[in-house]
C-alpha cells in the first residue's frame, strides 16, 4: 500500500516523531499524529507531497507559505508550528486538535440548524482572523474543521494557503489548489481571489451540513467544476428540512456567483449567523 509504504519510510527518516496514528488526507499531504520527542508533546503531522510538475522554487514557495501561515493566531485556528526537511520529504508540524472533523461528525447523518450555526460561526471567525493577515485558506472543507467535545471548533491545514496580498500566482503548479466540491467560481477560474472564496466554501459546508448533500458534487470532478460555474442549488432542499427562511437566505448569498453578491467578509457571515444563536431551533 502507497501510503503505509511512505508513512514507514517518513517516519524512519524522522526519529524525532513516533508514529501515533494516521489523520486523514489534506490538498497537499497526508496527516499523522505524532509524538515529538524533543518537545515532549502531541503534534499534528502532515508529510507534504511536492506537484508531479514541480517547479525549482517549490520549497521556496512552500516556506513562504507556511511562514505567512503560522502569523494566524485565533482559539478557532489550529497553529502551525514548524516547517522541515527530512530525507526525501518536507512537513509540516500543528497543533493536534482533539475532536473529530466535521466530515466524520457529517458522516453519521445531517446536523441539526442548532449544531450547525456555532460549528459555521467558529469557522468563519477562524478564517476571518487569517483574511486580516491577508491569508487565503483556500481549501476549506469539512475535513479542515475540528469539532471538539463541548463544540469548540478549530479551523485545520493551511497548507494550501495563501497571502493574497503577494504575487498569488506563484502558488500555482499547474493544478487547481483546492478541493472540488468548495471551490468558488473565481477560484476554478483562476482570477484574482480573497477571503470570499473561504465564505463561499463555509456557504457550501453549512448546506451539506443541513442536508447531508453537497449542492455541487456530481459524478466527476470536471462535472463538480462545471456545476460551481453554472448551476444554482435549488433551496427547497433546505425549506424541505425546516432550515428558517432567513438562513437559508444567508446560505445563498454565501455561494453566489459573483463574489460581491456574497457576504463582504467571513466576519460578516458571523455576524449573520450570530443573529440565529438564539433559539436557533429544530
Amino acid at each position: 500500500m502507497r501510503s503505509q509504504a511512505l508513512r514507514e519510510r517518513f517516519f524512519a527518516a524522522a526519529p524525532r516523531y513516533e508514529d501515533r496514528g494516521f489523520l486523514g488526507r489534506g490538498g497537499a499531504g497526508i496527516v499523522f499524529a505524532a509524538f515529538d520527542r524533543e518537545l515532549e508533546q502531541e503534534v499534528a503531522l502532515k508529510v507534504l507531497a511536492p506537484p508531479a510538475d514541480s517547479e525549482d522554487d517549490w520549497s521556496w514557495r512552500l516556506r513562504r507559505e507556511v511562514r505567512s501561515a503560522r502569523r494566524v493566531k485565533h482559539p478557532n485556528v489550529a497553529q502551525i508550528y514548524d516547517l522541515a526537511e527530512a530525507g526525501e520529504f518536507w512537513y509540516v508540524t500543528m497543533e493536534l486538535v482533539p475532536g473529530r472533523s466535521l466530515a466524520e461528525v457529517l458522516d453519521e447523518g445531517p446536523l441539526t440548524v442548532s449544531a450547525t450555526i456555532p460549528i459555521l460561526r467558529q469557522a468563519a471567525l477562524g478564517a476571518q482572523a487569517a483574511h486580516d493577515l491577508g491569508i487565503v485558506h483556500r481549501d476549506l472543507k469539512p475535513g479542515n474543521i475540528m469539532v471538539g467535545a463541548e463544540g469548540e471548533v478549530a479551523v485545520l491545514d493551511f497548507g494550501l494557503a495563501v497571502d493574497v496580498r503577494k504575487d498569488v500566482r506563484r502558488t500555482r503548479h499547474g493544478l487547481l489548489p483546492g478541493t472540488p466540491a468548495y471551490m468558488a467560481p473565481e477560484q476554478i477560474r483562476e482570477q484574482q481571489i480573497d477571503g470570499r472564496i473561504d465564505v463561499y466554501a463555509l456557504g457550501v459546508i453549512g448546506w451539506e451540513a443541513l442536508t447531508g448533500v453537497s449542492p455541487f458534487v456530481r459524478e466527476s470532478p470536471m462535472k463538480t467544476l462545471l456545476a460551481h460555474l453554472n448551476e444554482t442549488p435549488f433551496s427547497r432542499i433546505l425549506d424541505a428540512v425546516g432550515v428558517p427562511s432567513e438562513l437559508v437566505d444567508v446560505l445563498v448569498r454565501c455561494i453566489a456567483k459573483e463574489p460581491a453578491s456574497r457576504p463582504a467578509t467571513a466576519a460578516v457571515l458571523a455576524r449573520e449567523l450570530s443573529a440565529f444563536q438564539v433559539g436557533a431551533g429544530r
